[in-house]
């Protein structure tokens, strides 16, 4: 309405539909279906994902619950929702359970099918608790078996033997066979990893869709506890009061992000793999170099002895400069290995809180909520009958609870009531701004159409201009109809909203004036009337004693329910496990200091040597006129011999910091075995606190389903609570009967 929307009127009523200026000119905008539309529309939309699952399965491909979201968004679906599963599952039944529907359509996660994520909701909205208990034990033997599979998965990761010397005689020759050893090992770990990382998505996945299970029963067990409630304090008044159970948030656990983890690894082994491929075809151009140097060399200096010194160097320094490169890409792979070791850690760590979980959730919540769903109901109605027959014993009682009830169902309308005049009164009190900012907005455009209307022209001077000043007017009065008149008529249309909705706006405060006033007489009368009842009750002591017998059952029975809504995870078992990262250890960064203090001293006696050699040489040369072809060679050998001592250096030394990058991989993997030694020892502590628990849980089990009667399933349910419940005395009935004792659900 205003400037914001265009008012229609349609049976008697108005109504507001959002515009948007384009232009000179208002088009609607109709943001999605009515519900009587899209219900209409349903089997339209069941057809479309019906034939998208068609298309999808027949390529071998599947669509997330978002992807089916954006290709409904023209049938009414607003956005990403678990609507959209319901609609999957809705569609999978209605074409007979089709398995491509099935297949087809994946959570957001692209781990479970849609149709299975929603099962548990469906059976327990029908009822069907055979199924549903049914469904529950295949989903927690799939858990079961998804979890060992973790846990041999993470066991094999590292169990990577290193293999064995290479049989081809060109790789051994030209020095590219340890290349290929380090190439080869670092696929079967990232291999091995990339299965890890799978099963505990698997894993994961199973875990949250238990936990939804469990959510939908927890729904159930919830409406359950609100009709029972709601009917204690329909017959007792402010004598009960509930407090609303704390549902816990199952979306505060957190899990290991290992897609981020696999990405991180994945980056790891390109860079080696990527380095293997170049540093194999850099060897062998290496080897061909110095075989045609050699071969150079020989020819060229002639002896025999002499040139076949020179190849051999020439190849010794290709052999050293290939194991130098060789231990550099075994530092890689030390560093792959030890990150991949602190993920394996990370992961056994985290399946052991993932185990607990299950564990939890299928040995000792589930099976609760499952008895308690299945037979609670029967038994609290029972008792409720029973509890309502004893308190009603007499025709008086009975009148005063017609009464009541009378009173009661007045109250919940005038409620209703009074709460649509709240709406009301905010949705008028946010027009009648709207309305105020668009008069100011559009007062200035208003008064110009106004002023800018053409004055029609006096008869003589139109009689003295043959007409033309009339037919100067009529074109001038058409243009101003056609962009001043609606600008007047929206202003003068916001005048008349301003008016009307001031009208409701004061009607409704009026309203809900009276009707609070009405309300609050009906509260008094009601409480008065529940007093009248319990005071004729506490007077015959029959009453009394059928109202403890079943109002303490009942009470016990509700407690419980609440007891299975609440049930919550330790706070240990929210957050996800955390290993620490790169670890330095002394005896290593020795080693590393050792060995570079080594090589660096090795380099100076090295080049004292040379320097000493060279100083002499050039004694020798100056007391020769002409230095002889035999020194040139000499000198040539000499510095080939520096060149492959410098290189030999080089390579122990890479060797060295390779053996102090092993030694470090030792102990980091001691530490980390350690710390998952620690968790591991916790966490069994927690699976045997369950694992006790569930035997008594198992026997509580056993009791209310070989249950003959109505009193041994009453027993049988009531032993599903957790501790010691309150019981009620006759003190406690009399006390609750006067009114000087709150009943607290």
């Amino acid at each position: 309405m205003g400037a914001d929307c265009l008012l229609f009127y349609f049976e008697g009523r108005r109504l507001a539909v959002p515009v948007v200026q384009m232009g000179n000119s208002r088009t609607a905008l109709f943001y999605g279906l009515t519900k009587e539309e899209l219900k209409m529309n349903k089997q339209e939309i069941y057809q479309v994902i019906r034939d998208y699952a068609v298309k999808l399965t027949r390529n071998h491909q599947t669509y997330t619950r978002a992807d089916l979201a954006y290709e409904l968004k023209d049938y009414g679906i607003g956005q990403d929702s678990f609507d959209i599963v319901k609609l999957v599952y809705e569609a999978y039944r209605f074409y007979g359970n089709e398995a491509a529907i099935a297949k087809a359509y994946v959570d957001n996660e692209q781990i479970q099918s849609l149709v299975d994520s929603y099962k548990a909701c469906d059976y327990s909205e029908k009822n069907d608790t055979t199924t549903l208990s049914d469904w529950i034990g295949s989903r927690s033997a799939t858990g079961s078996k998804l979890l060992k599979s973790l846990t041999t998965t993470s066991n094999c990761v590292l169990k990577v033997k290193d293999a064995p010397m290479s049989t081809d005689v060109s790789g051994v020759l030209t020095g590219t066979s340890g290349v290929q050893q380090v190439r080869s090992k670092a696929d079967v770990l990232f291999k091995n990893y990339t299965k890890m990382i799978d099963a505990y998505a698997a894993a994961r996945a199973e875990i949250k869709a238990t936990i939804l299970d469990f959510v939908a029963i927890r729904e159930n067990i919830l409406s359950t506890y609100r009709k029972y409630t709601t009917a204690l304090i329909d017959a007792f008044g402010e004598s009960i009061k509930l407090i609303a159970p704390q549902l816990f948030d199952f979306d505060s656990i957190s899990y290991l992000n290992e897609q981020y983890m696999l990405q991180q690894i994945r980056l790891e082994y390109d860079a080696i793999f990527t380095s293997c491929s170049t540093l194999i075809g850099e060897i062998n151009e290496s080897f061909s170099t110095s075989i045609r140097e050699s071969v150079t060399a020989y020819r060229q200096i002639g002896s025999n002895k002499l040139g076949m010194v020179v190849a051999g160097l020439n190849m010794v320094n290709h052999y050293l400069q290939t194991a130098e490169r060789t231990n550099q890409l075994k530092m890689e792979l030390v560093k792959l290995e030890a990150n991949i070791t602190r993920d394996v850690t990370t992961i056994k760590g985290d399946a052991n809180r993932l185990c607990v979980i299950h564990k939890t959730l299928n040995e000792l919540y589930i099976p609760r909520a499952l008895a308690y769903y299945r037979y609670a109901e029967e038994v609290l109605n029972t008792e409720l009958n029973l509890l309502l027959d004893s308190l009603y014993a007499t025709n008086e009682l009975k009148a005063l609870r017609e009464e009541r009830n009378i009173s009661a169902d007045k109250l919940q309308l005038l409620e209703h009531e009074i709460t649509d005049n709240r709406v009301n009164i905010d949705t008028y009190t946010s027009l009648l701004k709207q309305h105020k900012q668009s008069l100011e907005e559009y007062s200035a455009q208003y008064n110009q159409a106004k002023s800018s209307k053409p004055r029609k022209p006096f008869f003589l001077l139109n009689i003295l201009s043959f007409g033309y000043l009339g037919k100067q007017y009529n074109r001038n009065i058409y243009d101003w109809d056609m962009i001043a008149v609606p600008v007047i008529r929206s202003y003068e249309n916001i005048l008349r909203d301003i008016k009307l909705d001031t009208e409701e706006l004061a009607r409704h405060r009026e309203d809900l004036k009276q009707r609070q006033k009405q309300q609050k007489q009906l509260v008094l009368q009601i409480s008065q009337l529940n007093q009248k009842i319990l005071s004729q009750i506490r007077t015959k002591p029959e009453s009394k004693l059928k109202l403890l017998d079943h109002l303490e059952p009942l009470l016990k029975l509700l407690r419980i329910a609440k007891e299975i809504i609440e049930s919550s995870l330790a706070p240990q078992l929210l957050a996800s496990v955390r290993i620490p990262g790169k670890m330095d250890f002394e005896i290593p960064k020795q080693m590393k200091q050792n060995v570079g203090q080594w090589a660096k001293r090795m380099r100076a006696e090295l080049d004292a040597d040379s320097n000493s050699d060279s100083a002499s040489s050039k004694t020798s040369q100056s007391s020769e006129s002409e230095e002889s072809p035999e020194s040139s060679k000499d000198q040539q050998v000499e510095a080939l011999k520096s060149n492959v001592a410098q290189q030999f250096i080089t390579t122990l030394e890479s060797y060295g910091y390779l053996q102090a990058m092993y030694e470090n991989g030792k102990l980091q993997q001691q530490a980390y075995k350690q710390e998952l030694a620690r968790l591991q020892n916790e966490f069994a502590k927690e699976i045997k606190n369950i694992e006790a628990r569930s035997a008594g849980v198992r026997e509580t089990l056993r009791r209310i389903n070989t249950a003959t009667n109505h009193e041994e399933l009453k027993s049988g349910l009531l032993a599903l609570a957790q501790g010691n419940m309150p019981s009620l005395t006759m003190e406690d009935i009399d006390q609750f009967l006067a009114g000087n004792k709150t009943i607290i659900i």
